[in-house]
């Protein structure tokens, strides 16, 4: 949670409840078997990767509010000079 609020220039109140439902126990990676057997690793430390993450989770939202006033303003514009036009057939 430190690293997020860091990230996101956040600070966050926390409330506790050791009654809830506790999940996995153990959340932290052991990447030694997939370098062993994949020779592979994470190309970015996992803070990098949490502030790519944030980045595009944050970009995503503005996008989103501004499509969604964007609509609330093309919604409430009075149409302008716009009429129907005689059809050339109709005479």
């Amino acid at each position: 949670m430190d690293v997020v609020e860091d990230i996101a220039g956040v600070r966050l109140r926390r409330k506790y409840d050791l009654n809830a439902p506790k999940g996995v126990n153990g959340r932290n990676s052991d990447n030694t078997l997939i370098k062993k057997f994949l020779n592979w690793e994470p190309d970015d430390p996992l803070r990098t990767g949490l502030e790519k993450t944030y980045a595009w989770i944050y970009d995503q939202y503005l996008a989103r509010e501004k499509r969604k006033i964007a609509a609330l303003c093309n919604s409430a514009l009075p149409v302008v000079g716009k009429t129907k036009a005689a059809s050339p057939l109709a005479s």
